[in-house]
Order: structure tokens, then sequence, then C-alpha cells
């Protein structure tokens, strides 16, 4: 329900946007992505693994975002974890 209301809120603001805040009048899209470093516990591990590099045991968990976002209005369409 909280997906499907969050979609439905993101759509009622991109249908307020003014065509001149579109870029020749098209939807873009911009995507970005990140990392966050964790704290190195077992549940963490489970989920987020360290980098391959890493010996076992040295290092923390890195966990990776992406997210998508429209440009006239700045509003997040979707975002994801990627383990």
């Amino acid at each position: 329900m909280i997906v499907e209301l969050t979609c439905f809120a993101v759509d009622r603001v991109d249908q307020q946007v003014i065509d001149k805040w579109r870029w020749q009048g098209r939807l873009i899209h911009v995507v970005d992505g990140s990392t966050l470093v964790m704290s190195d516990t077992a549940e963490n591990q489970a989920v987020f693994p360290q980098q391959s590099v890493h010996k076992a045991g040295l290092g923390f968990s890195i966990g990776r975002l992406v997210g998508i976002t429209y440009l006239s209005s700045g509003v997040l369409k979707q975002a994801s974890k990627i383990p």
C-alpha cells in the first residue's frame, strides 16, 4: 500500500509541473547511485557482503543504492538497494 501511495503522489506532483520546466517538453529521468559503509555485523554481512578485494574479516559491509528522480520536479520516482 505504501508503494502504491508513493507512486500516486509522485504522479500527482509530476502532473502539476509546467511544460517550461521540462526539457523540450519531455519528461527526463535522472539516475544516480551511491554507496554506504555500514557496521561490520553478521546481519549486515549476510545482506551486504564485503567487497571481494578485502580479506575476510577486514573492511566494512558496503551497501549500494540507486535512485531515479524527475529532472523537472526533483521528485524521487524510485529507489532500490543492490546487494
